[in-house]
């Protein structure tokens, strides 16, 4: 039985340290042009500081706010505890540094809408780029827009590249939650897309819907950083990704940085190999991974 949603939308926003921002970003959703939507937030209620910042702002929302009490160490274990509580039909992650761009859920709904009905089953999600507050795009230009593909072939094929953000049915995240490993903190959001991939799907659009924080621009460059500190959820991206089709010189970069994550891990040459879903040329990429591993840890 399908399961009837009651929102358009179920935005997730996790909550790990200060709860200040909070206040932000209840207001930006309260400017929003639509109101089909209920905020999620996960936060610990046993810190005290998060506790009473979230019943505030549960208390002066004028739209429908749930409180998902657990702690979480990662933003995707705090997804995948949203979802069996979210309304909505659509799931937007909305990091705790990150606004919804002007009319940006009134957008997502008409874009959606545009896919042709007798088409919708095949998608699963809409997802557009970033911005900064100056308006100065976060992510690479598309070759058209919309573009309709999987998350191998806009970034493997057509080098759509950086911080992506929009929607994707509940229900597929239902079907595809995070992997999570004990200890790690960090999953890519591009290993779920990859999966859903498999089964539908993604309009591209070259519009903004997400503002980043303008600090994000020093912290992407340190972004490599989070997954060297998570090596197993970075191994599983890159040992998912080389199984797909792709170019060639892609491929094997690709299978380079599945052998890096690897070792970061702990995984020893030989399982490497067994491992991978491309053992031949995984083989020849144990060299230049370790040269990549090794680099890391000069760094």
């Amino acid at each position: 039985m399908t399961k009837q949603y009651e929102y358009e939308f179920s935005i997730c926003t996790w909550i790990s340290h200060s709860p200040d921002r909070l206040t932000e970003i209840s207001e930006s959703l309260a400017a929003q042009g639509m109101t089909d939507f209920e905020w999620i937030i996960v936060a610990d209620g046993s810190n005290e500081s998060i506790r009473e910042a979230v019943h505030r702002v549960m208390a002066q929302a004028d739209f429908p706010v749930q409180h998902v009490d657990r702690f979480c160490p990662g933003e995707h274990i705090a997804v995948n505890s949203a979802v069996p509580a979210a309304r909505g039909g659509f799931f937007i992650m909305l990091p705790a540094d990150v606004r919804l761009s002007p009319q940006a859920l009134e957008r997502l709904k008409y874009h959606w809408e545009s896919i042709p009905r007798a088409h919708r089953n095949s998608f699963a999600a809409v997802i557009g780029s970033c911005e900064y507050p100056d308006g100065s795009s976060a992510s690479s230009p598309l070759p058209s827009s919309p573009f309709d593909a999987t998350g191998i072939e806009v970034s493997a094929h057509r080098g759509f590249g950086g911080p992506v953000a929009g929607c994707i049915k509940t229900q597929m995240l239902e079907k595809y939650p995070f992997p999570q490993f004990e200890g790690e903190d960090f999953m890519p959001l591009e290993l779920v897309l990859n999966r859903i991939g498999t089964a539908a799907l993604t309009r591209y659009l070259d519009e903004a819907f997400f503002i980043l924080d303008s600090r994000n621009r020093k912290m992407r460059k340190q972004d490599r950083r989070k997954w060297i500190d998570n090596p197993l959820g970075a191994a599983l991206f890159y040992q998912e990704a080389s199984a797909r089709r792709m170019p060639i010189a892609r491929l094997f970069r690709t299978c380079a940085q599945y052998v890096r994550f690897s070792l970061h891990a702990g995984v020893i040459p030989d399982e490497i190999y067994r491992n991978s879903a491309r053992k031949a040329i995984s083989f020849f990429m144990l060299w230049p991974g370790l040269f990549l591993y090794r680099r890391d840890l000069r760094k």
